[in-house]
């Protein structure tokens, strides 16, 4: 079953996002002209993605090293 999560940013705070949050390129190296909802829900669905794998690497790193000390 898939999970879906919902932010809510004030008016002020979308502002804040739009003015400063940084824009990434695509897979072509071409930054997008604006920021929008579906653009940051893509960067952040990427930051879970990367950072979710880095742990899984980081423990089976970590559970190799230790593998040994039986």
């Amino acid at each position: 079953m898939a999970k879906t999560v919902t932010i809510e940013f004030t008016d002020a705070q979308w502002e804040l996002i739009l003015a400063n949050y940084p824009k990434r390129a695509d897979g072509k190296g071409k930054h997008p002209d604006a920021l929008t909802e579906d653009i940051l829900a893509a960067y952040l669905l990427e930051d879970v993605k990367n950072t979710t794998t880095m742990e899984v690497q980081q423990k089976a790193s970590t559970a190799q090293k230790d593998a040994f000390d039986v």
